[in-house]
């Protein structure tokens, strides 16, 4: 059920991610509605992405299913990102985007 847009956003917001995480895709959904980043970003908070132990984990995709879940890490068009914090979010985000 995501929109379309050019990347979907994958924050993970599970026990170990915790309030980082849940930190961290707020910051990513007020990113997304800069007018440079509009239409094309979307951000899905997800229970769990794995590698708990290096969060908060991030997970860039070129698609998801239509449901809006998170691909198995590793699929094609999906990069997993770990430790991660605005800032290094929004230099993926701009590198993904090809706008770096």
């Amino acid at each position: 059920m995501t929109e379309s847009a050019d990347l979907v956003v994958f924050v993970c917001t599970g026990p170990v991610c915790g309030k980082d995480g849940l930190a961290l895709a707020r910051a990513a959904r007020e990113l997304s509605q800069e007018p440079a980043l509009q239409g094309k970003l979307t951000v899905v908070r997800e229970v769990c992405l794995g590698y708990c132990h290096q969060g908060p984990n991030v997970m860039l995709c070129t698609a998801s299913d239509p449901w809006g879940h998170a691909p198995l890490p590793g699929s094609p068009g999906t990069s997993s990102l770990h430790e991660m914090d605005l800032e290094k979010l929004r230099t993926a985000i701009e590198q993904s985007l090809g706008k770096s």
